[in-house]
C-alpha cells in the first residue's frame, strides 16, 4: 500500500536519508506481496464457496471484504496517478 502523502521531511544526512527509504520501500513492498496473497486467498474462498448452499453467506462476506480491499488499490492508484502527473512537467513550464 502506498503512502498517500505526496512529500515526506528527512532528518540527517544523505546517507541516512537513502537508508530510510529503502526501509521503507522495503516494508511496502512487504505490505504489497501480502495484501496480493490475501487477495488470493479470498478469491480462492469466494471460487470454491460460492455455490455450496452452506458456506454461500461466507462467501458473500468475503466477497464484500475483497471488494473493499480493491477499491482501496484503486483509490491507491488513482493518488499515485495523480502526483506523477503533478510532478510531470512540460518544457513550455521552463521558458
Amino acid at each position: 500500500m502506498a503512502d498517500k502523502k505526496l512529500m515526506k521531511r528527512y532528518s540527517g544526512n544523505y546517507a541516512r536519508f537513502v537508508q530510510i527509504t529503502d526501509a521503507d520501500s522495503t516494508v511496502q513492498m512487504r505490505a504489497y506481496e501480502k495484501q496480493q496473497m490475501d487477495i488470493a486467498k479470498l478469491d480462492d474462498f469466494i471460487r470454491k464457496n460460492s455455490a455450496n448452499k452452506a458456506t454461500y453467506k461466507s462467501a458473500q462476506s468475503k466477497q464484500k471484504v475483497l471488494d473493499k480491499i480493491m477499491d482501496e488499490v484503486r483509490c491507491t492508484l488513482l493518488v499515485l496517478q495523480a502526483s506523477l502527473c503533478c510532478t510531470a512537467s512540460s518544457p513550455s513550464d521552463h521558458q
